[in-house]
């Protein structure tokens, strides 16, 4: 059995000004300020079988197991309107399966069923 975990994470902050924005009171500088947080784990498992009961036979089985779990967090702070937050989360996955059956009849004869699931 095979197995594979990966963690990347990024922190990030930028800084704006905007030169002026029009309100009801009059014209205003707005400042901006965003920080963030960008995160990725990632696991890969492999599991793999082999099964041959004499030399005419021989069965082949692996399952392949992908999992991610990303997440982003942005706050957004301005001095005109106040603080924000947004918050995103994705867990994909995916499992494949194969199944391979080798028969050998002789040399030149040899027969192969490949299943993938």
């Amino acid at each position: 059995m095979d197995l594979n975990i990966q963690h990347h994470e990024t922190k990030y902050q930028t800084r704006k000004f905007y030169s002026l924005y029009r309100s009801r009171f009059g014209y205003t500088r707005e400042e901006t300020i965003n920080t963030g947080r960008e995160a990725s784990n990632q696991g890969l498992a492999k599991l793999s079988a082999s099964y041959k009961p004499n030399v005419n036979n021989q069965l082949d089985y692996d399952v392949l197991a992908r999992l991610s779990k990303d997440s982003e967090q942005q706050i957004e702070i301005s001095s005109v309107i106040g603080a924000t937050k947004q918050v995103d989360e994705v867990t994909p996955f995916s499992i494949n399966q194969n199944l391979n059956y080798y028969y050998t009849l002789n040399e030149n004869n040899i027969s192969h069923l490949k299943l993938h699931i």
